[in-house]
């Protein structure tokens, strides 16, 4: 008995002596896969409906971005973002506006991919460009 072996009656013994914590495990062992499959389903439930709820965000965020980036890109002589965030300028006053039109693409592009998992392309595109249009329209006051 020295090599930390136990008999059947000293496990029982110390089963029953514990019988609250036995009890609890096997409570756990026999509810906790149900309960834990119940949270992340109302979890995952959670995060839809947090993500729908921001997409009116990001759709604000990208049409002040893209509008904002467009502005910069026409002081440059190019009217068109994409073409802008490939643009390498040489003077310094040419370097900010391909840095805004590569980061205003990107939130589009996030946006529209978020956007679609809910809505249709035409809804998420019609969202976007009210946005730029009250972006500009608040700029001009």
């Amino acid at each position: 008995m020295n090599r930390g072996e136990i008999t059947v009656t000293e496990f029982v013994m110390l089963l029953w002596v514990n019988k609250i914590k036995v009890t609890l495990l096997i409570l756990a062992v026999a509810l906790g896969p149900g309960f834990y499959e119940d949270w992340t389903a109302r979890r995952t439930e959670e995060k839809l409906a947090r993500d729908r709820d921001a997409v009116d965000t990001q759709a604000s965020i990208a049409g002040m971005m893209l509008l904002s980036a467009w502005k910069s890109c026409s002081q440059i002589g190019i009217s068109d973002i994409n073409a802008c965030s490939r643009y390498e300028g040489r003077l310094l006053q040419e370097q900010a506006a391909p840095v805004l039109a590569k980061t205003a693409g990107e939130q589009r592009d996030s946006y529209l991919k978020s956007c679609q998992r809910f809505y249709e392309f035409d809804y998420c595109k019609r969202l976007l460009e009210r946005s730029i249009q009250l972006s500009n329209l608040q700029s001009k006051e």
